[in-house]
């Protein structure tokens, strides 16, 4: 005979309290609803369950059978359910997070660091790559949480903005270079240029950029292709060339004088935008929700301003992330 969990649960609280108005006080129900649920139980079963004889109500033989039969169902269920959500509340586990160079670099590790001190049961793995492979990453499920330097027209991913930024001409303090503020666009094709690699957003950023006004990248004279930000700013530093950066990769730089930044008055601002990227087909564990809420309460506002400035800004939400 088929039985509804639900009322085995009621006629347990009733056998317990041997009244149907304290039972119903405990199980948020009213009295008649309880009596009704009863009825419903025992014409399931073809048998009273309890003799209704006084105030104080007592369970029949059945009553007692069925009480032995179904309070271990009842409190598998009540564990089960206290298990389910502690494991949904739980902020521990490896996570694993794909990152394009800029946000790798410079946003995320002191973030992850935030996070892991007031989590400690958290082990966090950042994968640094550009965005078509972060992207990538994110579709064959080999991360959860992705912050990349642009988007893409893709119906399974969701992209949310995550922080500004803007892309800025990092110049040599030697050789031609050397003390130039501002450069024009008919110059820009003829000094060294250093770019990063097909498939970095910061590129992308800079063909669109460059396209606005009718060039081709190809039109530049590019004397290398690297695919680290870092490697770039090191090769601009020793006089190899000039190179579009994001302005808060370079700070460092520019206030050791190692290198300054020159302006493209025909470009303007470049602006861009860091997302943060999920999939979704992805259904993310506990400890990614926690993580990104704790990206969307700290993400940095504007382009130059470090994690550590905006993570202070938000006072004692530093690195608490609401679990749901």
């Amino acid at each position: 005979m088929p039985m509804d969990l639900r009322l085995l649960e009621i006629f347990c609280r009733v056998y317990e309290e041997r009244s149907f108005s304290r039972a119903a006080k405990k199980i948020g129900l009213t009295q008649p609803t309880v009596s009704v649920h009863i009825r419903d139980l025992e014409e399931t079963l073809g048998t009273p369950v309890f003799n209704r004889l006084s105030r104080e109500i007592e369970p029949t033989e059945a009553g007692r059978f069925l009480y032995e039969q179904a309070e271990p169902l009842v409190s598998l269920k009540r564990n089960l359910i206290e298990k389910m959500t502690a494991f949904l509340n739980r902020v521990e586990g490896l996570l694993t997070i794909g990152a394009s160079s800029v946000p790798g670099e410079h946003l995320l590790p002191e973030l992850m660091t935030h996070f892991h001190a007031d989590h400690p049961g958290a082990k966090l793995r950042l994968r640094i790559s550009d965005t078509a492979d972060t992207i990538d990453d994110l579709r064959h499920g080999d991360i959860e949480i992705g912050v990349v330097g642009g988007k893409l027209p893709d119906k399974d991913l969701l992209f949310e903005s995550f922080s500004s930024d803007s892309l800025v001409l990092l110049v040599p303090t030697t050789g031609p270079w050397r003390g130039r503020r501002e450069v024009s666009l008919r110059q820009l094709r003829e000094l060294p240029l250093i770019v990063r690699e097909t498939g970095s957003a910061t590129r992308t950023s800079l063909e669109r950029a460059l396209a606005s006004r009718k060039v081709k990248l190809a039109d530049l004279n590019i004397v290398a292709e690297i695919g680290s930000m870092g490697a770039i700013r090191e090769a601009v530093r020793r006089g190899g060339g000039a190179a579009f950066v994001s302005q808060i990769s370079v700070a460092s730089d520019v206030e050791g004088a190692t290198s300054h930044l020159a302006r493209i008055p025909e470009l303007g601002v470049i602006a861009r935008t860091y997302y943060i990227v999920l999939s979704r087909k992805r259904v993310l564990t506990p400890l990614a929700r926690a993580f990104l809420d704790y990206l969307r309460q700290v993400a940095p506002p504007a382009a130059g301003r470090t994690a550590r400035r905006s993570a202070r800004g938000k006072g004692s939400a530093r690195g608490k992330a609401p679990a749901h």
